[in-house]
C-alpha cells in the first residue's frame, strides 16, 4: 500500500472518525495550501484510523512517499510537516484539556477564520468536542456580548 503526501491546492477536506454507534468526530480540517498525510499509518503500518472527505470540489495533488524519499529536500520538508502537525497537535490537544467550550470555539474562530463560514455548524462543533446546540448557545452569547 502506498503512503501519499496529499497537497491542497483548492478546496476543503474533513479528516473524520465515525465510531459504530454513528458519532462523528472531525480530526482535522485543510484547505489551500495545507499538507498532510497519515503519519500514524507511516510509522505504524496500520490502517489508518479516520477517512478524509471532500467539503467543497478540490483540485488536490498527491505524491508517492517513496518517491519524495529520494528527493536531496526530502529531510527537511518531513521535519517541516512533522514540526507543523506536532505544534497544531499540541494546540488542540491543550484547549481540548483545558479550554471550556467558548474558549474552543474563540480559538477556531480567531485562528481559522475562513472555517468559520466554509464549514458546516455540526462539523465545527465535532472538532471542538461539543454539540451543535452548544456551538449555537455560544455564538448566541458571543454576539449578545458583542452588541453591548
Amino acid at each position: 500500500m502506498w503512503v501519499m503526501l496529499v497537497r491542497v491546492k483548492q478546496g476543503l477536506l474533513r479528516a473524520k472518525l465515525v465510531l459504530e454507534d454513528g458519532r462523528e468526530y472531525t480530526k482535522e480540517f485543510y484547505w489551500e495550501g495545507d499538507e498532510f498525510l497519515d503519519f500514524h499509518h507511516l510509522l505504524s503500518g496500520e490502517p489508518a484510523r479516520y477517512s478524509v472527505e471532500a467539503l467543497e470540489p478540490c483540485h488536490l495533488q498527491l505524491f508517492n512517499l517513496a518517491d519524495l524519499r529520494q528527493l536531496p529536500d526530502w529531510p527537511r520538508w518531513y521535519q517541516h510537516l512533522l514540526e507543523v502537525q506536532l505544534r497544531i497537535k499540541e494546540e488542540k490537544e491543550l484547549l481540548l484539556l483545558t479550554g471550556r467550550p467558548q474558549a474552543r470555539y474563540q480559538h477556531f474562530r480567531d485562528n481559522f477564520p475562513v472555517l468559520d463560514a466554509r464549514v458546516p455548524d455540526h462539523q465545527i462543533a465535532a472538532y471542538l468536542g461539543i454539540t451543535p446546540i452548544s456551538l449555537s448557545r455560544i455564538r448566541k452569547r458571543l454576539k449578545e456580548l458583542n452588541k453591548g
